[in-house]
């Protein structure tokens, strides 16, 4: 939960994409909770998804009365995500419904692989570089993103498009029955090839003397 509640406080880096990112995730998680008969968690779902899409559009869309969420915000989609995660895959222990999944943990590692990838990406990093896993930097996925396209609404749409390909994949490996430890690790070594793609392409474009676009961002 700690982990959870975290990845998704550092993700939140440009408008839209913790807000994104959350919909997504709620919005897989609330078909299924409501499939699979849990109507309590498909709730605490759907009101996560039609709360935080009332706050997107001001974030995203807003000019005069534009919305942040800060800290608050992401820590309590993290701790509301978190939860439907472990439910999740309680639910999945027993395969008493016809709604069961085999893999649950890949799944839902699936849903969250971008903030979770992102947040261990981040922290190694710094620790390499001698610094506190905690400083804020602009080494984050949407910040590498950023340089690439100066736009917040594209990076934002481009990594949850991203995610839910991902989402689509592990459904897709569950259902050819793959053995579970090589469904999380393809799932893990995709989500980390994501995560370094941005880094690696301005790397070749600093090398070919490529003028790269002004970024405007926060910190995590």
């Amino acid at each position: 939960m700690v982990g959870i509640i975290n990845a998704f406080n550092l993700i939140d880096g440009i408008d839209g994409l913790a807000s994104g990112i959350a919909i997504m995730a709620a919005t897989i998680f609330g078909v299924w909770f409501y499939l699979a008969g849990h109507i309590q968690f498909s709730i605490m779902s759907f009101a996560l998804v039609g709360s935080v899409t009332g706050f997107f559009l001001y974030n995203v869309f807003g000019n005069k009365n534009k919305l942040f969420m800060g800290d608050t915000g992401s820590l309590i989609i993290g701790i509301v995500i978190s939860t439907l995660v472990i439910k999740f895959n309680e639910f999945n222990i027993v395969k008493s419904t016809s709604f069961a999944i085999d893999t649950a943990p890949v799944i839902s590692f699936a849903i969250i692989i971008v903030p979770l990838i992102d947040t261990l990406r981040v922290m190694t990093i710094r620790i390499m570089n001698g610094k506190s896993a905690f400083i804020a930097d602009n080494n984050h996925i949407h910040h590498r993103l950023l340089l690439l396209t100066p736009s917040h609404l594209k990076v934002t749409l481009l990594i949850v498009f991203i995610n839910i390909i991902i989402v689509a994949f592990a459904f897709f490996l569950n259902s050819i029955s793959l053995n579970p430890t090589i469904q999380l690790l393809l799932i893990f070594l995709i989500g980390l090839t994501f995560s370094l793609l941005p880094s690696l392409i301005l790397k070749f474009k600093l090398n070919k003397k490529v003028k790269l676009p002004q970024i405007s961002t926060h910190y995590s």
